[in-house]
């Protein structure tokens, strides 16, 4: 029988403990085959760890990505409010409204019409649009940030007014942007 150092697992403890551990089978057996009892144990280890594995991704959708029977729907893509703002012409002396574009360029041919304070909301935004600028009361707005509104037009920053301060629209994924 083959000894390994330090791993006699009867003879550590109290004398006491040693003589009444050497009483039962079960350790009579685990001295005599400490490496087939080690397999075991981390087999053991290895079959449970995949049993918790498999029932978390059951829970959350199945593995292979089949859907759990109990599934909810995905949430809907999050919107910003907003309203429209700065369309005060200071030639005409009135609020002249604003247009959505197609693509974000002022210069792109206009989707929809919007008045001041036209209650709209935001998709997404993008930092890099076409230059956009207002002048209200002798103050001039200027910017190249363009909001994608949820109806997929765009319009520049310089005429929207976000109504939840505290946070700002997500920036737009690479399929949202214009071609």
């Amino acid at each position: 029988m083959r000894r390994w150092p330090n791993v006699d697992l009867v003879r550590r403890g109290s004398r006491s403990t040693g003589r009444w551990l050497r009483t039962l089978p079960i350790w009579r057996w685990l001295r005599d085959h400490q490496v087939l009892a080690t397999i075991i144990g981390f087999l053991s280890l290895l079959v449970s760890t995949f049993g918790v594995f498999y029932s978390i991704a059951s829970d959350s959708g199945g593995v292979g990505g089949a859907p759990h029977p109990m599934a909810s729907p995905p949430p809907r893509s999050k919107v910003w409010p907003a309203e429209i703002v700065n369309t005060w012409s200071d030639k005409e002396q009135t609020y002249v409204g604003t247009f959505s574009r197609r693509i974000p360029d002022r210069t792109a041919p206009k989707a929809h019409s919007y008045n001041e304070q036209d209650q709209i909301d935001i998709k997404c935004a993008i930092p890099d649009g076409g230059p956009a600028e207002t002048t209200v009361h002798g103050v001039t707005y200027k910017s190249e940030v363009w909001y994608l509104t949820s109806e997929n037009d765009w319009l520049p920053s310089v005429f929207v007014k976000l109504l939840d301060q505290g946070s700002l629209p997500r920036q737009c994924r690479t399929d949202e942007r214009p071609g």
